[in-house]
């Protein structure tokens, strides 16, 4: 599936294809870990180091597209999007018991 859809792209992009098909990408990792807390209804396998990692680069490659000379809207907007989607997981994995009211969180002792 991972290489279709690579191959779509290349296919109808071509010279940008490694630019919309990774931001697409992060874009479905993104939709994946949100769906993913909300599955397990835990944290677990889960950090907020990562969250917050990938949110700055999902930032840098965003702010960076538009600040550059030759703007590519549609990566900045897929971007933005991104940005926004790793925002709401950041905010729903430090605060998982709001979030998810009924989970119950297993803290080591």
């Amino acid at each position: 599936m991972s290489f279709g859809f690579n191959f779509a792209f290349m296919l109808q992009f071509e010279k940008l294809y490694i630019e919309y098909s990774a931001v697409v990408i992060n874009m479905i990792m993104s939709f994946l870990y949100i769906d993913m807390l909300h599955k397990r209804r835990s944290k677990k396998g889960q950090s907020l180091i990562i969250a917050v990692g990938k949110c700055a680069g999902t930032a840098a490659l965003t702010f960076g597209s538009l600040l550059a000379a030759e703007k590519n809207m549609l990566i900045v907007i897929l971007g933005l999007i991104c940005f926004l989607l790793d925002l709401i997981y950041i905010y729903e994995l430090a605060n998982i018991s709001r979030v998810l009211p009924d989970i119950k969180i297993n803290k080591k002792r």
